[in-house]
């Protein structure tokens, strides 16, 4: 059961979890002025929230920002129009795109791609000049790719309109008030060294010991982890030449990119989160 706070306030992203490096790229990248964003992972994993955050940050009032969701989970306000789809009724994401495009907004929010229609009309608005972010349900950035492509969109198609796929989790956070740090195991060890890190006699990690502010369990709030590939000159040509999903995931990572995993190490070696939660939410 998921229990939203429809009158919360949206989060700025500075609070979402990315780190600084994620944080610059994202928002260079939100403020194109068309092309694909897509945010996947699993439900959730905090994918409408970062896209809420999103809207928010790029909302000015000479911007035409319209959303399309399966429901409104949260009211944006401002000069943001949102729509719920009604399946029942025949009014479908594919549908309602096709009418709000009629309307020439800026920015679109597809809630989910869940066919190939509403896919090809998303990288159609894309290629006529709408910023348009989406989620997928995928496990990371790359395989996200072959998933669209499965669907039935042609590899070209993709090139020309995917600006930012952000595959995300959540994990928990080490309580601030009774965490305390200590000397990795030999088993934590081995999962810092397999995410790429190195291991020295100063080397920390932390955990909560359990207090009345985390109800003794160690952890109080979550944070996000995120693996963001960047659509690039050279993942473009790589897609237009239909190169295999090792081959795009190798040169993302030569090129800089972080791993779900490396993130989330990361986050444990500065003390947001434990290795438990790295190994429980992240694949090796």
């Amino acid at each position: 059961m998921r229990l939203l706070l429809k009158s919360g306030a949206i989060l700025d992203l500075e609070k979402l979890g990315f780190s600084e490096e994620h944080l610059n790229l994202y928002r260079e990248t939100i403020r194109k002025p068309y092309g694909i964003i897509l945010h996947v992972g699993p439900t959730g994993s905090g994918k409408t929230t970062t896209l809420y955050s999103a809207l928010k940050e790029i909302d000015t009032p000479e911007k035409k920002i319209i959303t399309v969701e399966d429901p409104v989970e949260y009211t944006l306000g401002g000069s943001i129009v949102q729509t719920s789809i009604n399946p029942l009724a025949g009014y479908t994401f594919a549908k309602a795109l096709k009418s709000f495009l009629r309307h020439d907004p800026d920015v679109m929010l597809v809630g989910e791609i869940r066919d190939l229609e509403t896919a090809r009309i998303a990288v159609e608005a894309s290629l006529t000049g709408h910023l348009v972010f989406s989620t997928l349900h995928t496990n990371d950035a790359v395989s996200t790719i072959t998933r669209l492509e499965e669907m039935g969109i042609e590899s070209y198609l993709l090139a020309d309109s995917l600006l930012l796929i952000c595959a995300q989790r959540l994990v928990k956070r080490a309580c601030s008030n009774c965490k305390t740090e200590y000397k990795p195991s030999k088993k934590e060890e081995i999962v810092i060294k397999n995410a790429g890190f190195e291991i020295d006699e100063n080397t920390r990690l932390y955990k909560g010991l359990g207090c009345k502010m985390c109800n003794f369990t160690g952890y109080r709030g979550r944070t996000g982890i995120h693996e963001l590939l960047k659509v690039d000159d050279e993942i473009k040509s790589m897609l237009i030449e239909k190169k295999g999903t090792d081959e795009i995931k190798h040169m993302a990572l030569k090129k800089g990119m972080k791993t779900l995993r490396q993130d989330a190490v990361l986050k444990a070696l500065s003390g947001i989160t434990t290795i438990d939660e790295v190994i429980r939410v992240t694949l090796a």
